[in-house]
């Protein structure tokens, strides 16, 4: 994750489009949240007077990194269409995880999953399809953005199923609860990986016009 951040840096001095420079915000958003869940689990409860779960910090980590993928797919998409299909279904998923947030701020709660995973999944499709309409020839592993999208698809799909049943195992069976956290962990790892490999790349050019992008498709 710190590789994958540090590395992102470069949007900033070679300086790529905005939606790089946006996820490259959002690298090091989840390493700031990462960050603060391990202190404050460690020490820095203990100087709040608050209970030790780090749950809240993790919850509201949702939040903001849904807000900022929500951003860096709004920015990556050339149809008008789908960047007003993004725009409200980021919306709704953002408003429904605040009032989420309200009533299980200090609970790990599935519909905190779901509601960042659903809209991640359906934001990489849109831009695997954008790839598919674009009437530009590009080469495919030449572009950080088709990186980018393959680590959020991956990671959300293959945890779907997982995260979906997390608190039904967390009442029947503790232990196979507990061993998800190394599967989640492999998928960070490999996720991260692709998007490094992505700011390994550089961007490519903005695709043409296309059925796709026709405000009567």
């Amino acid at each position: 994750m710190l590789l994958a951040a540090v590395l992102s840096l470069r949007v900033f001095i070679e300086k790529w489009p905005k939606p790089y420079r946006i996820f490259s915000a959002l690298l090091f958003a989840t390493l700031v949240i990462e960050l603060g869940s391990i202190f404050w689990s460690t020490d820095w409860y203990k100087m709040s007077g608050y209970a030790q779960t780090n749950a809240w910090i993790y919850n509201a980590g949702h939040l903001i990194r849904l807000a900022l993928l929500v951003w860096f797919y709004h920015d990556m998409m050339t149809s008008e269409r789908v960047k007003k299909a993004i725009r409200w279904i980021g919306a709704l998923a953002l408003l429904s995880l605040i009032g989420i947030y309200i009533f299980y701020t200090h609970t790990s709660h599935v519909a905190y999953f779901l509601l960042h995973s659903f809209p991640a999944i359906l934001f990489a499709l849109f831009y695997f399809r954008q790839l598919l309409k674009n009437d530009e020839v590009i080469r495919l592993e030449k572009d950080p953005g088709v990186w980018i999208s393959i680590g959020v698809f991956i990671y959300n799909m293959a945890n779907l199923p997982v995260f979906s049943f997390i608190d039904y195992l967390n009442k029947t069976n503790l232990k196979t609860a507990s061993a998800t956290l190394y599967y989640n962990d492999a998928l960070n790892i490999l996720s991260y990986t692709l998007f490094l490999i992505a700011f390994l790349c550089k961007p490519q050019p903005k695709p043409l016009p296309s059925s796709f992008s026709s405000p009567h498709y």
